[in-house]
């Protein structure tokens, strides 16, 4: 110990919140609960959960938390497909059952709506969801780190998480993340692209690799 205050207690928050009840979500995938009337927004829980989560940011009149003990889990609650989640940045609601994401994402808009729209009762419709909420993304900026690794960034710092395989890109861009790991390493020393950007065009069918940064040499062994 070394006398000073540990993070949020001069704003009368405790390091630790055990037994939270997360009451609903935010926009971005961040659970929403209420610690003696103050807001928490808690990554990597659901609505209906019962955590303990650990304190990453105080302010006087809300906070942020990471799960670090789910104590009585949400029925909406799933196991997340992808091994990086949670680690990766990409994306945020895989461990939420997809028909509870919509009836989340339908809130959101609806107290956005009512928060700042002064709307008190949006007509906001049902959210339309996929058949399979898989391989539907085809577009994906993914950054390079100084080893060569390509990957989207850790969620809420820019170190990179590399990718092999990405259950929700399409496709025809899951299949390049194997090549494009094997080959960015050979052109360290060559100013390596600080990012590389993946679309798919479904008309066409074909792949842009559009390489940012870096030097010309590297991309022109790259392509």
């Amino acid at each position: 110990m070394d006398g000073r205050p540990s993070l949020g207690e001069r704003e009368g928050w405790p390091a630790r919140l055990e037994g939270l009840c997360l009451e609903g979500m935010a926009q971005g995938g961040e659970a929403v609960a209420r610690y003696r009337g103050r807001v928490v927004f808690v990554q990597g829980g659901v609505a209906g959960d019962v955590v303990a989560a650990r304190l990453v940011q105080a302010r006087s009149r809300y906070a942020r938390a990471v799960v670090e003990g789910i104590q009585v889990p949400s029925p909406e609650r799933t196991s997340p497909r992808c091994p990086l989640f949670g680690r990766c940045g990409g994306c945020s609601w895989q461990h939420i059952a997809p028909p509870a994401q919509l009836r989340f994402k339908r809130a959101i808009v609806e107290e956005q709506c009512r928060f700042l729209g002064g709307i008190p009762d949006p007509p906001v419709a049902p959210v339309l969801g996929m058949e399979d909420p898989w391989g539907y993304r085809h577009t994906a900026e993914l950054h390079v780190s100084p080893e060569g690794q390509a990957g989207f960034h850790a969620a809420g710092s820019r170190v990179v998480v590399p990718l092999a395989a990405c259950p929700v890109l399409v496709p025809p861009l899951e299949q390049l993340l194997p090549e494009l790991q094997r080959l960015l390493p050979t052109v360290i020393g060559k100013a390596l692209p600080q990012a590389v950007v993946l679309r798919y065009s479904r008309a066409e069918q074909r792949v842009l690799v559009l390489l940012v940064g870096g030097s010309l040499e590297a991309a022109r062994e790259l392509a």
